[in-house]
């Protein structure tokens, strides 16, 4: 596969606001497109802890929704814009305190 690709669990506040999130699995052509490496099991305020709100938004409403959604946007801390498919890929377990998506 050369697109990137990442599994991550949304993490959100005691207010249900999405204010982070985790790689719980990423493809080789992740590190490779995005520069990003070892982003396995890291979250992303510790890669990226300029990262735009407007990531956690998007990602966010997916989680709650389970709609999917084609979006581009940029990473401006890593000097990239992106062409991104987020879809749910299974319900949501709060009891945990997260979601988890492509």
């Amino acid at each position: 596969m050369d697109e990137a690709f990442c599994a991550i669990e949304m993490l959100f506040d005691q207010d249900d606001k999405p204010v982070d999130y985790r790689f719980l699995e990423v493809n080789p052509a992740f590190a490779k497109q995005t520069g990003m490496e070892n982003a396995q099991g890291r979250r992303i305020r510790e890669l990226q802890p300029q990262q735009r709100n407007i990531w956690y938004q998007i990602f966010g409403q997916v989680a709650r929704t389970g709609q999917a959604i084609r979006f581009e946007n940029e990473a401006a801390q890593l000097h990239r814009w992106f062409e991104v498919h987020a879809f749910r890929v299974w319900q949501p377990a709060r009891e945990q305190g997260g979601n988890s998506f492509q």
